[in-house]
């Protein structure tokens, strides 16, 4: 290590394996990786799919250096309208439903979406890559002004985490860190999440 990060956890609440449309990393590929980065606390978050990678954790021998959640990036592209990527955690598999038991998402309003994970024992909903565009951007899709900290009648903020730094999309930083602040002026208070 060459910053002392004691009293800190490296964490990483948006991953993605061969079960989302858009990754193609193993389970075991996934956390030798995250292990090999330094990671120590991770959220398995596959599109509309539960994960754990806990098994494989102890399996690997790496139950001392790496902490595992299982998640589920609800993703509403398919919905009418779609609403955007959220990511609730932690949610237990559920083996014996589709998905592994993920969360319905098909034409649900934000706050319906938000509801259910606190239904299911999710206490945290994470907006990710909110201004990601029209059609999984959260923000972009409801209508978010950061000038004003509101949004169209689809905005609900009953939401605990968004995420600023999306791995992939790193142009979006500066519109995000504007709305992060938007809602921090209104009273709103989140948390500022950075994931690969």
């Amino acid at each position: 290590r060459v910053v002392d990060t004691r009293g800190y956890i490296a964490a990483d609440l948006h991953q993605h394996v061969a079960q989302s449309i858009d990754a193609s990393a193993t389970i075991r590929g996934r956390i030798v990786s995250n292990v090999a980065e330094g990671l120590e606390a991770v959220v398995s978050t596959d599109h509309n799919f539960i994960n754990d990678f806990g098994p494989e954790i102890q399996a690997l021998g790496l139950s001392s250096v790496l902490f595992a959640m299982s998640g589920d990036e609800v993703s509403t592209d398919a919905s009418d309208p779609p609403v955007g990527h959220f990511n609730v955690f932690p949610l237990a598999q559920q083996p014996a439903q589709p998905r592994n038991g993920a969360l319905e998402f098909r034409n649900l309003s934000p706050a319906r979406i938000f509801a259910l994970a606190a239904e299911r024992g999710a206490p945290i909903v994470q907006v990710n890559h909110p201004r990601s565009g029209h059609n999984n951007g959260y923000f972009d899709l409801v209508g978010f002004n950061p000038a004003t900290g509101t949004g169209g009648p689809l905005f609900d903020p009953s939401f605990d985490a968004v995420e600023i730094w999306n791995g992939r999309r790193q142009d979006f930083v500066p519109a995000v860190l504007a709305d992060l602040f938007a809602l921090l002026r209104r009273g709103i208070i989140v948390t500022a999440t950075g994931n690969s």
